[in-house]
């Protein structure tokens, strides 16, 4: 991973063997999802897919396995994780209370990448719940996901990264950030939505938003016929750290502005048709390294992908044409916070 100013990074080293297991996806007596399962057993932490990124995950009672996720990832302990079910049943020893309103989101998202957040089961660790007295619960709809889950029961899980990195829509992502950090990475492919699960809150009323994702707040509000208030983080208090600045623009006047003033670096171009990257011949005076099509397809993103790419070809500077009114409300929020910021991270 190329070094860089502002991006998260680890103390010290690891001398973990991470182990890579290849999995068909329709091999249902995969030997590598028998493994992973060994190994999460052995208080080992795994990273699996799931239909939205890469997860990293332990046993959710195992506290000594759980507490190695926040040392690889270099996560703050006071930051929860998600426990992953396989079925609503599991649900029952986690949460404390599982309102009507929880099983009626349960049943019309899940599988799928809705996460909920209810009161925590006395015996749920605090590592799980960052001390607090809630926990977040998902079941994700990836095959493999769910089969792993069958077989060890609930796990704790986070996305499959270093903390303040983009998250991980492919095992060689996983590999960049957590290698020799981990014990194994389930290879399945890329994932389908690339993009991280909705986070609700309804642990107490009013019921809130904390994180766009995979499911619009437009469903959920349709499925509880209530409003939902919004509790959304600041995009300037987290980012998604690369050595690559991204920088977005208003207009194609504006644009061009910005190319001329990053015209001496690394550059390259994000535009979302192939059609418009092309039809625009005041783009022929500027060099890019690279042009990227950024897909506006809403059970798709691979945006986090763009972002990894961008710095494994030592881009500079990402500069986006003009965003579409198209672009999904997830999907503005994950670029808005990478932003580049003049006179942050500098």
């Amino acid at each position: 991973m190329p070094a860089a100013t502002g991006l998260s990074q680890r103390e010290g080293k690891s001398n973990v063997l991470t182990e890579y297991l290849k999995v068909d996806v329709n091999d249902e007596k995969s030997w590598e999802i028998i493994r992973a399962a060994q190994l999460l057993s052995e208080s080992e932490v795994v990273a699996f897919p799931t239909e939205t990124v890469y997860g990293v995950g332990a046993k959710v009672f195992d506290e000594a396995a759980v507490g190695k996720i926040f040392i690889a990832k270099n996560r703050r302990p006071d930051q929860s994780l998600l426990v992953h079910i396989s079925q609503i049943e599991q649900v029952y020893g986690i949460a404390a209370e599982v309102t009507d309103d929880a099983l009626l989101l349960m049943k019309s998202f899940w599988p799928g990448p809705l996460s909920i957040i209810l009161p925590a089961d006395s015996m749920v660790p605090l590592a799980v719940t960052g001390g607090k007295d809630t926990v977040g619960l998902r079941m994700p709809a990836h095959p493999v996901a769910k089969k792993l889950i069958d077989i060890t029961g609930p796990l704790a899980a986070t996305s499959a990264n270093l903390s303040g990195r983009p998250s991980p829509l492919t095992a060689q992502h996983v590999k960049e950030d957590l290698d020799g950090h981990i014990a194994a990475i389930v290879d399945a492919g890329p994932t389908g939505l690339g993009i991280e699960s909705t986070i609700i809150d309804i642990s107490k009323k009013p019921y809130t938003l904390l994180r766009l994702g995979g499911i619009q707040n437009q469903e959920i509000e349709a499925v509880l016929n209530q409003t939902i208030t919004n509790c959304l983080p600041d995009p300037a208090a987290r980012k998604y750290q690369t050595s690559s600045k991204v920088i977005i623009t208003s207009d194609w006047d504006d644009f061009l502005t910005k190319l001329e003033v990053f015209k001496d670096k690394s550059l390259g171009m994000v535009a979302y048709d192939q059609q418009t990257m092309d039809a625009e011949s005041r783009l022929s005076r500027f060099q890019f390294k690279k042009r990227y099509i950024l897909s506006l397809e809403q059970q798709h993103s691979n945006y986090f992908s763009i972002l990894r790419d961008a710095e494994q070809n030592h881009i500079e500077i990402i500069i986006f044409t003009p965003l579409p009114d198209t672009v999904s409300f997830s999907l503005r929020d994950r670029i808005n916070r990478s932003l580049y910021i003049a006179g942050q991270g500098e």
